[in-house]
């Protein structure tokens, strides 16, 4: 797998620099995005479920930005989809989105926990 297609490696790599590649405060960056972004992701799906459109531009915006900080790339590419197309995306697809929103959410959490989380310090 091509790391490079879902994680942004120069972002993160800069965020392990921040504290002399010791990886602590990448580490706790991550453990912030893993317990914060769950209620968020809940909030964005039920609201596109409702095909509540002003809450799931606002939710896709809020999250976005918090896979932004972790360079997570294709999940952000699907939350912009969300904040700039939502009103013009037809229903079929915008059934798909949870769907899309899960599977990405829940890979971003495994390839930062098994290549960032606590890997770089160990080395260092």
């Amino acid at each position: 797998m091509d790391l490079s297609l879902f994680l942004d490696q120069d972002m993160l790599n800069m965020l392990l620099s921040l504290d002399d590649f010791k990886g602590v405060f990448l580490d706790e960056l991550i453990d912030i995005y893993v317990t914060t972004t769950p209620q968020v992701l809940q909030r964005l799906i039920h609201a596109i479920e409702a095909g509540k459109e002003l809450e799931s531009i606002r939710l896709a915006h809020k999250l976005k930005g918090m896979c932004g900080t972790l360079g997570i790339l294709k999940l952000v590419a699907i939350l912009e989809h969300i904040e700039v197309s939502f009103a013009t995306t037809p229903e079929p697809d915008r059934k798909k989105l949870p769907g899309e929103l899960l599977r990405e959410y829940h890979l971003s959490i495994s390839l930062l926990n098994t290549h960032w989380h606590s890997q770089k310090k160990q080395t260092a």
